[in-house]
């Protein structure tokens, strides 16, 4: 009797859960990114985001890069306009008490 050839084995899913997939490295650097200069983390997230989305997995990394980056962008603009408005007088403390800033 001759021994039957072995049948190969399916392959079988990692059952690590922190597999990889395609954006997630980029969306982890966006989201550090976004922290820093939110422009330029929003661009890298919304690119791991679409990359994720066109290969089938979510992307929460890049959703809250996104988010977080668009708020800091929001927060810098008011701050420089805010800024503006002090250097020429507009708003601030000189505008409520001109008596504390010697006019």
């Amino acid at each position: 009797m001759k021994n039957p050839e072995p049948t190969p084995s399916p392959p079988v899913a990692s059952a690590n859960p922190a597999q990889r997939y395609p954006g997630q490295r980029l969306a982890l650097i966006g989201l550090l990114v976004s922290c820093l200069v939110g422009v330029v983390g929003v661009g890298m997230s919304v690119v791991a985001l679409v990359i994720s989305v066109r290969n089938g997995h979510r992307n929460p990394a890049a959703i809250a890069g996104i988010i977080i980056g668009a708020i800091g962008t929001l927060v810098l603009v008011l701050g420089v306009f805010y800024v503006i408005g002090v250097l020429h007088g507009t708003t601030g403390v000189c505008v409520d008490r001109p008596a504390v800033c010697g006019k």
